[in-house]
């Protein structure tokens, strides 16, 4: 099958761009020493985790609980989980599922370590914890890095626990006085910090930059969007995801009416993406607005506004003729926002349809 057979609009994901994004992670942090944890959060699909972990990572990283029993049940084994995924009662029902299974958890709370200590001793195993901090120490609530000590000194002292690092939300080498600084009190308190744990795919390739880091947490360098893009992370040639869209109305010389809309996109629109500059001249330039989207093959047609079931195309600036049933392929403004509300995608290569699978539901509400 090709996909201009496939029924509109439907999520695409290009196997050639996607092993080269894998690839070019991983190469990355073997060249840095560093090791990789891809949070699946970004994709949800078990074949990309093997993927990637084929390619060299380490682990992953999930957010709900649902997310862990999934990627279990497809052979993931070594999980990092923020105690923000977990509910009272969780844990112990997740460190029962299997003996191969490796667990971190990342608290910022000493109650929630000794809850974690009570179930990893009522289940007979040792579980790994890391403390969540930020680059600046705002994101985690603890405002200093002798909060952070006394919380490992803590963590040490329960039974069946282990202090295993760190887990940062640093971004950029320009934001590591705090890391820093924490991890001075610990040497200065003679307590190892084995795991420093944290970044974005936004930043992925400055981890280097903080040698202190010994793991690398990303997830949207596998499909990219428009918004790394802008951030001059990738170029669109590297954006895996794209939506397959038809042409069902040519309304008036300068619009062009699509198939997808906010129920496939999501509202999500660039001037909502932190810290954006302009886009560049490969997405058509000029201001920013409510832009939804651009054509991948025409980047000078912009999704400019959102119905719930259709799209808005300006296409002023796009010497490109859209004609009613074409079919065409967008760029999302946020891939993880896309993934997120849809349920399948087709992946493709050479404009063939490989296979079509399914996306798995994030269990936020579960």
């Amino acid at each position: 099958m090709y996909i201009d057979e496939l029924k509109t609009p439907a999520l695409l994901i290009e196997q050639p761009v996607l092993n080269a994004n894998i690839e070019r992670m991983a190469g990355y942090c073997r060249e840095h020493q560093v090791n990789l944890r891809v949070d699946v959060s970004s994709h949800r699909v078990p074949m990309i985790a093997y993927k990637q972990i084929a390619a060299g990572a380490c682990g992953i990283t999930c957010q709900t609980l649902t997310e862990v029993e999934d990627f279990i049940d497809a052979g993931c084994y070594d999980i990092l989980i923020p105690t923000s995924a977990l509910r009272v009662g969780e844990l112990d029902r997740l460190l029962r599922r299997s003996e191969q299974l490796l667990v971190y958890v990342a608290t910022n709370s000493q109650i929630t370590s000794e809850e974690i200590s009570r179930v990893s001793k009522q289940v007979k195993r040792r579980t790994p914890m890391l403390i969540e901090i930020d680059g600046n120490g705002k994101w985690s609530y603890l405002c200093s890095p002798f909060d952070t000590l006394k919380i490992a000194e803590g963590i040490i002292a329960l039974p069946n626990v282990d202090f295993a690092g760190l887990m940062t939300s640093l971004t950029s080498h320009t934001r590591s006085s705090h890391l820093l600084e924490t991890l001075s009190q610990f040497e200065a308190a003679g307590i190892p910090v084995p795991i420093v744990s944290g970044g974005s795919a936004r930043y992925a390739f400055q981890t280097h930059e903080v040698p202190q880091m010994t793991e690398l947490c990303a997830g949207a360098y596998v499909l990219y969007d428009l918004a790394h893009v802008c951030w001059n992370v990738c170029t669109p040639t590297d954006c895996a995801l794209t939506i397959l869209t038809s042409v069902v109305s040519t309304p008036s010389e300068n619009l062009v009416i699509l198939d997808a809309g906010a129920q496939t996109l999501t509202k999500t629109h660039l001037a909502a993406i932190d810290s954006l500059p302009a886009p560049s001249p490969s997405l058509g330039g000029g201001g920013l607005g409510e832009r939804f989207g651009v054509i991948k093959d025409h980047p000078n047609a912009i999704l400019s506004s959102l119905a719930w079931e259709y799209g808005h195309l300006n296409t002023e600036k796009s010497s490109h003729q859209f004609t009613v049933g074409e079919k065409v392929r967008l760029i999302p403004v946020d891939s993880k926002a896309t993934i997120g509300v849809n349920k399948t995608f087709a992946f493709i290569r050479d404009n063939r349809v490989l296979e079509i699978l399914p996306i798995l539901p994030d269990g936020e509400s579960q």
